[in-house]
């Protein structure tokens, strides 16, 4: 069990003494209205400097003090950290802080260990910004994925329900993983009984009309691609009490190696590497959010920084809800060979046809799901898949190599090797050129030719003829 400690900052000025215990995520300090730690003094920046709570890997926190506000723009004046200028410290017992003159603060704290943050794994979700820019997380209640897979082709429902526990109206921000090749093309949002529809816009356009819908109090949703993979999903005016359901449907093909489909659904946003100087400008990127959703802060080479990286869980903690991922399969031609390298399955199988599910002790959505399954036999098979809907039907026809063939059955082929000897590539690239050559020759087959050209300001062949 991890021993509650007590963390409190005194602020001192001319007005006097004032105690503030520290628990939440972070506290702004200045003299603006708006400041958690409001400085009544005319020495004093409007935004003078920022507590931010930082956990330990056991789970234990305490706060680091950061100069100016929590977007990274630091204050005109400084602050001094025990007599020294300081842009950013981990605090400790009796740390005493000077903000401006006659103005100062000291950090007490019962736990004296060392200060040294946890790692911190990215997770989706959905999260809600204060007036006081803290970042607070929704309580996702449920993740159900519905996916259908016809052929090499697969469909994808995604349902995440949310409920808003709070006491008061709140835009919200959900980012989540998609398959980087996935192709969005629907997406609704369910609050009680209605249902927003979402509509493919131009993203300023599509910025201009949820800003339009949020002033004038309606509930209103915008989802913006971030990268390939990353998806930020803006929800104004939610009410308390109200429960959300964020319905995303897309498109996506699967990989075909080895004989072998592999369907995957990702279900974490990895970590990004920022690099790059901070800038104090655009410091929300190109999106919609109101702040940033982590403490990424935009750089002069990745502007949209403080929109790649979820906020974080603490070390040790699991995400509090579970996921229910339902696949069916139609290959059209036999599956063998299902599993999952990364969860336990259970599986229902026809000859043609399979639906897998997550075993429920396997439910916990803190890494993509991988799923395998092979179709390819020892001969060439040729299969149709058919499909209509309202607006329609189509069909598809696929061949399915063999996993692997008889040597008589190979065709004969002639390959021509192109090489530059030009003096660019003299010396090891020419060299490494060499090797690669002898292995391509040594993996020709008994009937197979070949012959070699050379180009540099002029060319050669290595011979009139194709060689065996």
């Amino acid at each position: 069990m991890t021993t509650q400690h007590i963390h409190r900052l005194i602020l001192e000025d001319d007005q006097g003494r004032k105690e503030y215990p520290l628990e939440g995520l972070s506290y702004s300090i200045g003299r603006d209205k708006r400041a958690d730690i409001r400085i009544a003094s005319m020495f004093v920046n409007r935004q003078q400097a920022t507590l931010i709570r930082q956990v330990r890997e056991d789970g234990s926190y305490f706060y680091q003090i950061v100069d100016g506000n929590a977007k990274g723009k630091p204050s005109t004046n400084g602050v001094l950290l025990n007599g020294q200028k300081c842009k950013a410290h981990y605090l400790q017992d009796q740390d005493e802080i000077i903000f401006g003159p006659q103005v100062r603060a000291t950090y007490y704290t019962t736990d004296t260990r060392p200060n040294v943050p946890g790692k911190k794994p990215k997770l989706g979700g959905l999260y809600v910004q204060s007036p006081e820019e803290n970042t607070n997380e929704f309580p996702l209640k449920h993740t159900e994925v519905q996916a259908k897979v016809t052929g090499n082709i697969s469909r994808v429902e995604v349902t995440q329900t949310f409920e808003n526990p709070f006491n008061s109206t709140l835009e919200a921000t959900y980012i989540f993983p998609l398959p980087d090749e996935a192709a969005v093309d629907d997406m609704e949002i369910r609050i009680g009984d209605r249902t927003i529809k979402g509509n493919i816009k131009k993203r300023i356009e599509a910025q201009q009309i949820y800003q339009q819908a949020k002033k004038q109090g309606r509930t209103a949703g915008l989802l913006e691609q971030e990268r390939d993979n990353i998806f930020t999903q803006s929800l104004a005016n939610i009410k308390p009490g109200e429960q959300i359901d964020v319905v995303i449907r897309y498109t996506d093909s699967l990989k075909f190696l080895g004989g072998n489909y592999e369907f995957v659904f990702p279900m974490v946003v990895g970590p990004r590497y920022i690099p790059g100087t901070t800038i104090d400008t655009n410091t929300v990127g190109g999106g919609s959010a109101p702040t940033p959703m982590a403490m990424n802060q935009d750089t002069d080479l990745v502007p949209d920084a403080s929109r790649l990286n979820a906020p974080i869980l603490p070390p040790g903690s699991r995400s509090g809800h579970d996921i229910k991922v339902t696949v069916d399969i139609d290959a059209g031609v036999e599956i063998q060979d299902v599993h999952s390298p990364s969860h336990q399955i259970q599986i229902e199988r026809q000859r043609y046809q399979m639906q897998v599910t997550l075993a429920k002790r396997d439910t916990i959505p803190n890494k993509d799901l991988i799923l395998r399954y092979q179709v390819a036999s020892d001969r060439t098979q040729t299969t149709v898949l058919t499909q209509a809907d309202k607006r329609g039907g189509h069909f598809a026809v696929y061949l399915i190599p063999a996993i692997d063939y008889p040597q008589e059955q190979f065709v004969p082929k002639d390959v021509l090797f192109l090489i530059d000897t030009s003096g660019s590539q003299h010396g090891e690239p020419l060299k490494k050129c060499q090797e690669l050559m002898r292995r391509f020759i040594n993996g020709l087959n008994p009937n197979d030719t070949f012959n070699i050209m050379d180009f540099s300001d002029t060319t050669r062949q290595l011979s009139p003829v194709p060689l065996p």
